[in-house]
């Protein structure tokens, strides 16, 4: 059948900055044919299916906006939560209401919901992250990261996902990879990137006060084509899948068991495996003829000058 006309171009800015707490006016651009709309409800959710919705009402205390009105003012005061308190408000959507009734959840427009206030994301709010090296050359790397909402994640206050390189052992945060708007979970990599000493992917949660102090993060080995890691958790607990992949070619026999990372606020856990990568490619060039001769002769104590000569292509 021929699906209700949906709005479009969906716009909202939290005027009140306490957390939790919304407040302004919801708009949109209404479809080119309102012929069959009788009228516009909004609902704020927990996802985009709008599980747990709740209805946001206008300033008068109505439900539904009359064709010709393009824009809901909420309640002063009105609460950032859905029907069940265990799963915040993170979504808006606006749906079009005709004689037959209210429009499906996959026609109805929707827009992340960001909650103004001071304060910093909690957690990141991610159950998995994975990272593919795509990247031929062993000393850059390149592919595509990814993630999955933790179920029950508070969004509300995250602006954008934050993907850096960095080391997640030594509590390293190194070059930002770029910034992802929620409702998007995949950043591409382009091939190239240099890695340096950075040794994960690190995925934080944002927002114009700072980032989140919990973050998600995988283990990379950069070769070509190889699924690196999986890394999954549970509120409060941290869980680890651990792949590993092995790829034989005429010049190469390479194999990797991950490592991953999880930090909070308050606690490091760090789940460790062994990690081999055996390659049959030319070596890197050695230096030789090392020379040293102990200038102390305090026992257990050093001095002098470590010499050595260098390779012939340096």
């Amino acid at each position: 059948t021929t699906p209700v006309p949906s709005v479009s171009g969906i716009e909202f800015a939290d005027s009140d900055d306490a957390a939790n707490i919304l407040g302004g006016a919801i708009g949109w651009t209404p479809p080119v044919d309102v012929s069959f709309i009788t009228g516009y409800e909004v609902y704020m959710a927990h996802d985009v299916d709008n599980s747990y919705g709740r209805v946001v009402l206008d300033s008068a205390g109505e439900s539904v906006v009359p064709v010709g009105v393009n824009r809901l003012s909420m309640q002063t005061g009105t609460a950032r939560q859905t029907k069940n308190e265990a799963f915040p408000a993170n979504w808006l959507l606006v749906f079009t209401r005709t004689i037959a009734g209210l429009q499906l959840v996959a026609e109805a427009a929707k827009l992340p919901l960001y909650d103004e206030s001071t304060a910093v994301p909690g957690f990141v709010g991610l159950s998995s992250v994975s990272f593919f090296d795509t990247d031929a050359d062993p000393a850059t790397i390149g592919g595509t990261v990814s993630w999955v909402l933790a179920e029950g994640a508070d969004l509300g206050f995250t602006a954008v996902f934050g993907v850096y390189l960095g080391n997640a052992t030594a509590g390293y945060l190194g070059p930002s990879l770029g910034g992802l708007s929620r409702g998007t979970n995949e950043l591409a990599v382009p091939p190239g990137k240099v890695a340096f000493f950075n040794t994960h992917v690190l995925v934080h949660a944002e927002n114009k006060n700072g980032r989140s102090a919990d973050f998600v993060s995988v283990q990379f080995q950069a070769f070509d084509g190889e699924a690196i890691v999986t890394w999954t958790s549970t509120t409060g607990t941290s869980t680890t899948t651990s792949v590993t992949s092995t790829r034989t070619t005429a010049t190469n026999t390479e194999t990797a068991t991950t490592t991953t990372t999880r930090a909070t606020a308050t606690s490091t856990t760090t789940e460790t495996s062994t990690s081999t990568l055996i390659r049959t490619t030319t070596p890197v060039p050695s230096v030789s003829g090392i020379e040293f001769a102990d200038s102390d002769d305090a026992a257990n104590i050093l001095g002098g000058a470590i010499g050595w000569t260098p390779p012939v292509d340096v």
